[in-house]
Formats: C-alpha cells, sequence, structure tokens
C-alpha cells in the first residue's frame, strides 16, 4: 500500500511566514501526537535541516468545547508534545518555541453553533517561521 502525501509549502498566511502541510492529529483529550502524525512531524525535521539558521514557532489551537482555562492548558501540552517529538529527532530546542492559544483564534468562528467540520479545523497546530 502507497501512502499519498504532500510535500510541505512554505507560504505566507494570514501575514506570517508558514510551513503548511497535513495537520498534527492528537485523540481527544490528549496531548501525545499520534503516530500517523510523525509523517507530518518528519516533513517538518526535513525542512529545518534543509534550512540551518531557521526558527520556528509550533503554534496549537483547540476547538471550542470545554472551558477557556483547559483549552489553553491542553494546547500548550500540545504544542510541547511536537517541539520535544522534534527535538528527540535532532533538531535544536533553541530553534523552536511552541505556544498554546486554545481556543483563542479560530480559523471557523462559529462560537456555539459549531459543526464537527468547524471543531475539526479548529483544532490544529501551525508552524510559523520566525527566522529564515
Amino acid at each position: 500500500m502507497e501512502l499519498l502525501t504532500t510535500e510541505p509549502v512554505i507560504a505566507k498566511v494570514d501575514n506570517e511566514l508558514r510551513i503548511v502541510l497535513e495537520n498534527i492529529y492528537f485523540d481527544f483529550n490528549k496531548w501525545n501526537v499520534k503516530e500517523e502524525s510523525f509523517i507530518s512531524l518528519n516533513k517538518i525535521i526535513k525542512v529545518l535541516k534543509d534550512h540551518p539558521e531557521m526558527t520556528l514557532a509550533i503554534n496549537a489551537h483547540t476547538d471550542n468545547k470545554g472551558r477557556d482555562s483547559y483549552n489553553l492548558g491542553l494546547s500548550q501540552k500540545r504544542a510541547v508534545s511536537a517541539v520535544k517529538y522534534l527535538i528527540k529527532n535532532g533538531i535544536s530546542k533553541k530553534r523552536l518555541q511552541s505556544n498554546g492559544f486554545g481556543e483563542t483564534k479560530p480559523l471557523v468562528d462559529c462560537k456555539n453553533d459549531c459543526s464537527d467540520e468547524d471543531l475539526q479545523a479548529n483544532r490544529r497546530v501551525e508552524f510559523v517561521i520566525l527566522k529564515e
């Protein structure tokens, strides 16, 4: 069986330069990176190894289910989990920062009328380039 994957793209999104690729997934209420997300994180590792001066902010976001304070803590743990994976695979922690935003920056601002797709879109990890 062949897995179809996409190459990471460096693109300007919302006035930020980002590495854009498939989302990083976590189980509900968990912060350990799921195994199927290793492919995406390995792409980030390759970009960082190809660009040794590049530094990144790993920004994690949640949906709006649950308390604001809980979601903020959960998103921070998820960002840290992604950073730990990168460090474990040879990227210097000096090149990485983790930020958890909870539900404060939704892609889909659906308030209390969110579809499952809206909630999924808001649960994401973004890789923002701080220095090229």
